[in-house]
């Protein structure tokens, strides 16, 4: 999927150190559920398991050629229509301001026009703020809590549930383009 400056691709063997030195940076490990170290042999073998896939599900996010990001889909349900994404820059220097809501758009767009879903769902750190407060820019909303879930940072945080519906997405997308896309 390419938009302006802005390419998804499906994520390569190609891709496997720059991904995994991304993964493992303070500010992309500090907003998982799992944030201890991997190694390559974790990685390795994370990528032999989502390589049999019979449809692409993990994807680099690029600007003007250059890799800034990476984007999944799991979860995935044909007979619902239902599934999870999770997106993160893995760059920092060198990116426009709006290189985020690209990234966010791409995700959401991607998962309603090419997978076909109906509701793009997932989980979020309660104390990542920034995270809602860009899935509610996109129209997400607030489904539920779950309380002292996921162990980390020394305590047990909790998991806000966010959801968006195709209807919801389709009456935000337009607008929402324009911020990092003029034709």
């Amino acid at each position: 999927m390419i938009i302006g400056d802005y390419r998804m691709r499906p994520l390569s063997e190609h891709d496997l150190k720059m991904v995994l030195d991304w993964r493992n940076a303070e500010h992309v490990r500090s907003k998982m559920f799992t944030d201890t170290i991997i190694t390559w042999e974790e990685h390795e073998a994370w990528f032999k398991r989502i390589a049999k896939l019979d449809h692409p599900a993990h994807f680099i996010f690029e600007y003007k050629g250059r890799p800034i990001g990476y984007i999944n889909y799991v979860d995935l349900n044909a007979r619902d229509a239902t599934g999870s994404s999770g997106l993160y820059l893995g760059e920092q220097d060198n990116l426009p301001v709006e290189a985020g809501l690209a990234l966010e758009y791409f995700t959401i767009e991607y998962a309603f026009e090419k997978v076909g879903l109906r509701k793009l769902w997932g989980y979020v750190l309660a104390f990542n703020k920034r995270v809602i407060k860009l899935h509610g820019m996109f129209g997400y909303t607030k489904e539920g809590l779950l309380k002292e879930h996921v162990f980390k940072n020394g305590k047990y945080e909790d998991l806000v549930i966010m959801s968006l519906f195709y209807e919801d997405w389709k009456l935000k997308r337009d607008r929402l383009r324009e911020f990092f896309y003029t034709a």
